[in-house]
């Protein structure tokens, strides 16, 4: 038995949980004791060797929460989808899963927890984390450089430890302008990699149609309400097309870009809180730029359900100020004409800060630390940034302070990409990419 044996918890997240197994195994193999908490019933592998949680789901309950319960939940959930697309109009749920996780946690009394930091009962289990001071962390890409990962804290972007790696200046040179000149993309947007067939797309929906209809209905809507929803929002994608034209540079005033970030998503509902509704974010960037001055509206390449009919009626009201681009139009084409870019915690901020691009950011990332990348808690703060830019005063970062910024990236990551069981399981599979993640994952482990 290792002398500094750990308690570890992984949080179950659908198939993300196949990864956890692996981890799980290897950090058993060492000695550790390893639990796993789970939400959705029909990920419970019930013949595994760990101590495995489930939580039963609750029954119907007409007890909503209170206005104070409603204010310390408020967080969870203005980023829970369920509430925000769903149709879930009553809360107790959440009240009860915080009851239910809390005595878990309180039982094992673990030194790590690992999970994600996307759904309500994840969530739950950060906040209890941080009462009580026990590290979770959120594996996740870093996006660049690319087929690196970071542990990310609690339901934060600011990396923890890291392989402090570092290049040397020429081939850190090379990286910042393939970036740069976006000649190299994350891993997330690998169109190579393999898809889940037929089969494997209809097993996923009828397991989801099968455990919602057994209780889970908090982060799985019924069959109806999401055929519903994908028809509308596809509908309105078409309109957004239609009301589209083609990108002209604008002369007259500055050329501003807002980049739609897919929703739902952590990305932006989690690490992006308060500042996650969209159309509110356009609709205050038309406020506050000038007649001369115009938006442009790009919605992201794998839209979901992010554009609704407010975003088309801002655009249908300010027909000289606001230009819907097409969704199949690529970034390539617009960004050199681009005077400045506005976005929450979109990947295209890394990007800016190569580039030398003026950006603006709501949300977290160590990016904000550089010249060219400014975060603001309010958009009338932008004011004073367009009138930089018309000064062609904006700050910019030198060639070295790009090589800083690459290598800052590399030493707070780690090689490796983690997988899950549907949407990338050949990561899972694949032996040279495991094992990287297993130096990351043992790395986290040794104080």
């Amino acid at each position: 038995m290792i002398s500094n044996r750990k308690k570890i918890i992984f949080v179950e997240n659908r198939y993300r949980t196949d990864l956890w197994y692996v981890i799980a195994e290897y950090y058993q193999k060492l000695g550790h004791e390893v639990h796993i908490i789970f939400q959705n019933l029909a990920f419970d592998k019930k013949n595994s060797s760990f101590n495995n949680h489930v939580i039963k789901y609750p029954s119907p309950s007409a007890e909503d929460l209170n206005t104070e319960e409603k204010k310390y939940y408020e967080k969870i959930i203005t980023a829970h989808r369920g509430i925000n697309y769903f149709g879930i109009n009553n809360y107790s749920f959440i009240k009860y899963y915080d009851k239910k996780i809390r005595k878990i946690i309180d039982k094992i009394k673990p030194n790590f927890v690992f999970g994600e930091s996307t759904l309500f009962h994840e969530l739950l289990i950060i906040n209890y984390c941080k009462e009580i001071g026990i590290l979770y962390l959120h594996p996740s890409s870093s996006r660049y450089p690319k087929n690196r990962f970071s542990f990310y804290l609690y339901d934060s972007l600011t990396p923890y430890k890291g392989s402090g790696e570092e290049l040397d200046f020429e081939t850190a040179q090379e990286m910042v302008n393939k970036i740069a000149e976006r000649k190299v993309l994350p891993d997330y947007m690998n169109r190579s990699l393999k898809k889940p067939s037929i089969l494997e797309k209809i097993y996923d929906k009828l397991l989801l149609i099968i455990e919602h209809y057994k209780g889970e209905k908090f982060n799985t809507p019924s069959p109806f309400t999401k055929l519903y929803l994908d028809f509308k929002f596809k509908f309105i994608l078409i309109f957004f097309n239609f009301l589209s034209r083609p990108f002209i540079k604008n002369s007259a005033g500055l050329n501003i870009l807002y980049p739609m970030q897919m929703q739902p998503e952590a990305n932006i509902d989690v690490w992006g809180y308060p500042h996650n509704n969209q159309a509110k974010i356009i609709r205050d960037i038309i406020k506050n730029i000038s007649k001369k001055d115009r938006l442009f509206i790009k919605p992201n390449p794998k839209s979901k359900y992010e554009i609704d009919f407010r975003i088309l009626k801002l655009i249908k009201k300010h027909p000289n100020k606001v230009f819907a681009i097409r969704s199949s139009v690529a970034m390539n084409e617009i960004i050199d004409d681009i005077d400045l870019v506005i976005t929450v915690t979109g990947t295209i901020s890394i990007e800016c800060v190569f580039k030398n691009k003026p950006v603006l950011i709501f949300g977290q990332g160590i990016q904000s630390s550089q010249n060219n990348c400014v975060k603001i808690n309010n958009i009338s703060e932008i004011s004073k940034y367009l009138e930089l830019l018309r000064k062609n005063i904006f700050p910019k970062l030198s060639d070295d302070e790009k090589i800083i910024f690459i290598n800052e990236l590399l030493s707070s990551s780690y090689h490796g990409i983690n997988g899950d069981g549907l949407h990338n399981r050949s990561y899972i599979n694949d032996e040279k990419n495991l094992n990287r993640l297993k130096t990351a994952y043992g790395n986290i482990i040794q104080n």
